[in-house]
């Protein structure tokens, strides 16, 4: 056997010893590219996989917001017109305080006099307030509240004072009231910029 495989060395050199490592060799190439090809398509796939879940988390996410837009499209709306629509707080305020002696006069209401206006100080949707005090008789309260519920714009009582006064031209009582009012204010969206482009004219 020995004398065998040194005739083979001699005769062949190493290859007939050599090949059977070149087969390894070769299948350990081949399994290390097949490895390679099957952890990136697996990395890969976990990647498609980690995008379709968030995809469907936007998906879902979406169908959410849309939902909660559809609930509050018609109570906006319906609330909408009755916002103070200004193009600056400050105008909604003023709009707020004559809004509030028009109805008060309407109502009857004696010595109307404004006081602490508030409004936002940044441009946007927001609360306005101002206080607002009066003489009044206690059946014109229960007429306030009505008349405010009904007003074409929102405008609700956050605090009321009140306190018994003489009347001296009725030689009665009277009530002295300080209530707090508030409304909304809401930015006039602005109109659409019209196409001022200048059309080319022909010239003959």
């Amino acid at each position: 056997m020995k004398r065998d495989l040194k005739r083979l060395h001699r005769q062949h050199g190493i290859r007939y010893f050599a090949l059977p490592f070149i087969v390894v060799l070769l299948l350990a190439t081949l399994a290390d590219q097949y490895l390679g090809d099957y952890l990136e398509h697996r990395e890969q796939a976990a990647d498609l996989q980690a995008q379709r879940e968030r995809d469907q988390e936007v998906l879902r996410l979406n169908a959410k917001v849309q939902r909660s837009h559809d609930e509050l499209a018609a109570p906006h709306a319906a609330l909408a017109p009755r916002l103070f629509a200004e193009e600056d707080p400050q105008q909604a305020l003023a709009a707020l305080q004559s809004a509030l002696d028009t109805l008060l006069r309407s109502l009857y209401m004696e010595n109307i006099e404004f006081s602490e206006p508030l409004a936002p100080t940044r441009a946007g949707a927001g609360r306005i307030e101002i206080s607002a005090r009066f003489t009044a008789v206690p059946q014109q309260l229960p007429r306030l509240q009505a008349a405010l519920a009904s007003a074409p714009r929102l405008m609700q009582v956050q605090a009321i004072e009140l306190r018994v006064v003489p009347d001296p031209a009725r030689g009665s009582q009277q009530l002295a009231v300080t209530a707090r009012f508030a409304g909304v204010h809401a930015p006039v969206p602005p109109e659409p910029a019209a196409d001022t482009a200048g059309k080319a004219v022909a010239k003959p």
